[in-house]
């Protein structure tokens, strides 16, 4: 049987394009359960990889839960942008620097605890195990950057057999996943503290990611569907002969 993988990449806000592109899949097929056996995500996409990963039943009621998140997002329930968290942001951002900051961890502008209460109540983390125990899918994998080495990670959970690796600035680590992974994958450098997994911290895997297919073909995929979300820019039919253009 061939295995189908999944790429939802980073963007932000932008993700919430990748649930209607699903959306689409699941009308198109609404009787299926899991469509694909790979799914890799970073940054806001490693959100809605996670979701993917905990269904445990139709595809379509999946992107139900994805879909009612989105819908109901608001800036306050991924960041706190009140006056007082600002300023006590930049407070701590200026203790750092002035005592023994390279051991004080990097810093960041925005608190964004709110995230990781949202997470922590709409990801299943054990009906993602589950998923993966009863064979319905083979692996999840969510993609960060490392800040001591610059290395970007995929930490993946999946089937047994599944082995990590390690190739230049590229690497997979198996591991059990946790709300810290998703949280490290979406942490965009200065804005979002990144988070500390093992030794080293880890933010935005967008940072250094030159390989977004790679993860989902060593966990096995052979087919991959990729949902990118980049503003690409669009040239009009008049300048198609400049070189940017034709990239």
């Amino acid at each position: 049987m061939t295995k189908n993988g999944v790429i939802l990449t980073g963007g932000g806000a932008r993700a919430a394009y990748q649930v209607g592109v699903l959306r689409a899949i699941a009308d198109m097929y609404p009787d299926w359960n899991h469509p694909f056996n790979v799914i890799i995500g970073t940054s806001a996409g490693a959100i809605n990889a996670m979701a993917l990963a905990g269904n445990r039943g139709l595809f379509r009621h999946s992107i139900d839960h994805l879909d009612k998140v989105w819908s109901e997002l608001t800036m306050d329930r991924v960041f706190r942008a009140d006056t007082f968290s600002l300023m006590r942001s930049f407070s701590a951002i200026a203790r750092k620097m002035i005592s023994r900051p390279i051991e004080s961890g990097p810093v960041s502008f925005l608190d964004n605890s709110p995230l990781r209460e949202l997470l922590e109540r709409e990801i299943d983390l054990q009906s993602i195990r589950q998923t993966i125990q009863e064979g319905h899918i083979d692996a999840v994998g969510l993609n960060a950057c490392g800040y001591a080495t610059g290395q970007n990670v995929c930490f993946f959970e999946g089937a047994e057999g599944l082995q990590g690796w390690s190739i230049g600035q590229r690497g997979g680590t198996r591991t059990e996943l946790a709300v810290d992974h998703i949280m490290a994958s979406a942490a965009i450098p200065t804005l979002f503290a990144p988070v500390k997994i093992n030794r080293e911290y880890f933010g935005d895997g967008v940072t250094r990611q030159m390989a977004h297919i790679s993860p989902a073909l060593r966990l096995g995929a052979r087919k991959v569907l990729v949902i990118g979300v980049s503003a690409n820019a669009m040239c009009p039919s008049s300048a198609r002969k400049n070189p940017v253009c034709q990239r």
